[in-house]
């Protein structure tokens, strides 16, 4: 298959994924959780809870790396959990989750030319004598909060002890 025809489904899957994701004006009232990411690259789903029942939804990015369990907020409508919107921009960990903060390098600010355009942020750090790269969505106003961001820049990498692959960069945390 040629790669323009190739391009052309890839923003076909992308708008009917993101359409079939509830926007805010259809929705009266969002709630915030988190949800859970398992599966493969061609295959990855995010799992949420809304009052004991789960919830599974595609995740339809895959730049982010093969990283079961990592953990991502959410808003669901209340009256139909299904429906979800989820902050690519903001991996978390839970409060018990035992974490350590190393050295981030910004390796590269990519822009994924879909619609709307999505940046994201490639970066490395190294832990226990191990490199872990990792890419992360930034913001869509990030060149507005973070102004001065640039490949090179060192940044606190938070990283989970049980797996450093799951690991958030902490762009309002500077290292120079």
């Amino acid at each position: 298959m040629n790669k323009t025809l190739s391009n052309f489904f890839l923003i076909v899957i992308l708008l009917y994924g993101c359409n079939s994701v509830q926007s805010e004006e259809k929705c009266k009232e969002w709630k915030v959780t988190n949800g859970y990411v398992r599966g493969n690259s061609k295959n990855r789903y995010i799992f949420h809870s809304v009052n004991g029942r789960e919830y599974k939804n595609r995740f339809l990015l895959s730049f982010y790396g093969e990283v079961d369990d990592e953990l991502f907020e959410l808003k669901y409508c209340k009256s139909n959990p299904k429906n979800i919107e989820i902050n690519y921009c903001k991996p978390i960990f839970l409060e018990k989750e035992r974490t350590e903060i190393f050295k981030g390098k910004i390796k590269k600010i990519v822009k994924y030319n879909i619609f709307p355009s999505k940046y994201s942020i490639q970066y490395s750090c190294v832990v226990q004598g191990k490199i872990i790269e990792k890419e992360q969505e930034l913001p869509s106003d990030y060149k507005k909060r973070f102004p001065n961001l640039s490949e090179g820049q060192f940044f606190e990498v938070e990283c989970l002890l049980s797996n450093a692959r799951r690991n958030l960069i902490h762009l309002d945390r500077q290292i120079k």
